[in-house]
């Protein structure tokens, strides 16, 4: 019962994850660069739903693995790092095993090349990442400083 539970948690969390990066698209779209406030939005909704997305990813193949999620120590240890996120879910693809892609290999590789090579997806995840791991919290982090000038 509990292993079923926490699947349906992280079905909606994929959910979630899906529905961020749509707001995050939408606000890109009607953003006015000449004169907005809410640029960063875009910004916090594309890197947490990005992050969510990927983790989520991750906890589904570890599943599928060896049907246990990744323990609350592991899954603290991901971090914001969308880029280290990003080599996980690629090194996932290779531990699919040739019985399980069966008539869905091409389609596999076809996503593994993309996740891997695509230019603008690897400059869009460098800077989701860098701003999750420094620009999401940016107000906090300089009224916390000792000295700011």
């Amino acid at each position: 019962m509990e292993e079923k539970v926490k699947i349906i948690y992280l079905k909606n969390l994929f959910d979630k994850a899906i529905r961020l990066i749509h707001f995050g698209i939408k606000e890109l779209e009607g953003i006015n660069f000449t004169n907005s406030d809410n640029y960063d939005l875009v910004f916090i909704f594309l890197s947490i739903g990005f992050e969510l997305l990927m983790k989520s990813m991750i906890f589904f193949k570890s599943y599928e693995d060896d049907k246990s999620f990744p323990t609350e120590k592991e899954m603290k240890n991901m971090g914001h790092d969308l880029v280290k996120l990003k080599k996980e879910i690629i090194r996932n693809y290779d531990k699919i095993p040739e019985n399980v892609l069966g008539k869905i290999k091409k389609d596999i590789k076809n996503d593994q090349e993309f996740i891997s090579n695509d230019v603008t997806l690897i400059k869009l995840i460098k800077l989701l990442s860098n701003f999750s791991k420094s620009g999401r919290y940016f107000e906090l982090d300089f009224i916390s400083k000792k000295v700011i000038f």
